[in-house]
């Protein structure tokens, strides 16, 4: 799964089309980090929605504006775009003004959660499962006969009318799901319509094999897997262990899957699917659980995965899991051209808790900035090897050691993620910078920045703007550089924007000490 994945005023701001005037930060943050339909699913799910040039679009998280501009382009109907990010509105009233569709699509920056959706036809979202549900009071006020599109991901408790899959665009070559729902909402009913928890994305093979040996898995085994997809993993185990294995899950089709797997690798003597809520089960009798969750629901699995023996292994495919030190985090590459390196974390019972300290929450989901924003933020902010840099919120450390590999300079990056310090450390270690650049886990509001000659960021614009008092400090002639993130009340020297290719752009801002303020 690759993510890109980081996230004005009390009232709503309406965003004329042709608006000089920009407010830069949005009443609060985004609920999802901004990731881009592809083109074919856009059209698929105008299609299954059997738009018309009589219907009223509204999307909700309207991200670039590709779903009203295709809709007004397409059909002729008009259609209006909601965010709540000003960066993804200045971007969508781009693409309207690109595409000459400003008399049929308006951009507005609203919080979608507060909006009256009656005067729609059609809402299209992309949004998580969770935000759907919380959406279901406003959907239930649409006329009869409105559709209701969503890309990825369903409504918990309200039952599609349907479901289609959609190969993905050759860059990104993953299925995709559409669901479909038509007012009034029909509700499920029992236990037994519970929706599962996550989408459905297979573990690549030489992945499975690599979490078992990492485990240490023997004969004498039972291993759990929760949220067993199609039950390739307790089939390997079986067959490449002679263990015995369980596989769950809570979605029917995949017990289907699974059960036709284990008949067909001849294993039924050694491996059981069950249709269970995993969050239910007692895990006790296991010795090594499998997972392919996310992190919350890792996290959730807490209470259950302490009741497992001492010396049990937990391995998880691509997520960690929050508050817990894993004893051992190995990245392991993909086996296709898609560039996507997996990486596995190993636990052993009794986990290993963080302190209170490590464990605070960070301010800002993890999205790496791509290489080729980061020399430019380095280019604009004139780094020379005389300089010190200081990367607040450093992620896997790119900024860091792109600066001392580049410029030769020492650079110093801060996390209060533990998870986040290990991926610095093992970068600076990768590439060799270990005498020019120092990784520590600290909270960043609570630094001294007065060493400093350039600061680099990638947060939010509230939090550029808490951290003006540190800024204040540095030397005069100091630089700062944002990606994506302006920060209100200072006037930046320069604001440049950054191509990233397939239609993506990110914005560079450059700040000098003293900060001019507005």
């Amino acid at each position: 799964m690759t993510r890109r994945t980081s996230f004005v005023c009390a009232v709503a701001v309406w965003m004329s089309l042709t608006s000089s005037t920009w407010a830069a930060e949005p009443s609060r943050r985004p609920d999802v980090i901004f990731v881009p339909t592809p083109q074919n699913v856009v059209e698929k799910m105008l299609e299954l929605a059997k738009m018309t040039k009589d219907d009223v679009l509204y999307d909700l998280g309207c991200g670039d504006g590709r779903i009203p501009v295709t809709a007004a382009k397409k059909y002729g109907c008009k259609a209006f775009g909601f965010d709540i990010d000003p960066n993804r509105v200045r971007e969508s009233i781009e693409n309207v003004q690109k595409n000459d569709v400003e008399k049929r699509v308006t951009i507005q920056e609203k919080d979608i959660f507060k909006l009256d959706l009656s005067d729609a036809n059609v809402v299209t979202l992309y949004l998580l499962p969770d935000l759907n549900v919380k959406l279901i009071p406003q959907l239930e006020k649409l006329k009869p006969g409105s559709r209701i599109v969503s890309h990825d991901f369903a409504m918990k408790g309200v039952e599609p009318d349907q479901v289609v899959t959609i190969k993905g665009e050759e860059k990104n070559p993953r299925n995709h799901k559409i669901y479909l729902w038509t007012t009034p909402l029909k509700k499920e009913s029992g236990a037994e319509a519970r929706r599962p928890d996550v989408i459905y994305v297979p573990t690549p093979p030489h992945v499975v094999e690599k979490m078992l040996e990492l485990a240490k898995v023997t004969k004498n085994d039972l291993v759990y897997d929760l949220g067993c997809g199609d039950g390739r993993i307790p089939v390997t185990a079986a067959k490449k262990y002679g263990c015995k294995a369980c596989g769950f899950d809570v979605d029917p089709k995949r017990i289907e899957e699974s059960l036709a797997n284990v008949q067909a690798n001849g294993v039924g003597k050694l491996v059981s699917i069950h249709q269970k809520d995993i969050f239910k089960l007692d895990l006790s009798d296991a010795n090594v659980v499998t997972l392919y969750l996310l992190p919350g629901l890792n996290v959730k699995l807490i209470p259950q995965l302490e009741e497992l023996k001492p010396g049990s292994r937990i391995v998880s495919h691509d997520f960690d899991m929050k508050g817990v030190i894993p004893d051992q985090v190995v990245t392991i590459k993909a086996e296709n051209d898609s560039n996507m390196d997996h990486r596995i974390y190993l636990w052993t019972i009794p986990l290993k808790k963080e302190s209170d300290g490590e464990a605070r929450q960070p301010d800002v989901i993890y999205v790496p900035t791509p290489q080729i924003v980061v020399d430019k933020m380095l280019e604009l902010a004139q780094v020379a090897q005389k300089d010190v840099v200081y990367d607040l919120g450093c992620g896997d450390a790119r900024i860091p050691v792109t600066a001392a590999k580049k410029y030769g300079c020492k650079a110093f990056g801060y996390d209060i993620d533990p998870q986040r310090i290990r991926e610095s450390q093992e970068n600076v270690e990768t590439n060799g910078v270990g005498n020019l650049v120092t990784i520590e886990q600290k909270d960043i509001f609570t630094l001294d920045l007065s060493g400093a000659d350039v600061v680099t960021l990638y947060l939010l614009p509230s939090l550029n703007v808490k951290l003006i008092p540190q800024l204040d400090k540095l030397k005069p002639g100091s630089r700062i550089v944002s990606h994506d993130f302006d920060m209100k009340g200072v006037t930046p020297e320069q604001v440049v924007t950054v191509e990233e290719g397939g239609g993506l752009t990110h914005t560079v801002y450059l700040w000098t000490t003293p900060l001019k303020k507005e």
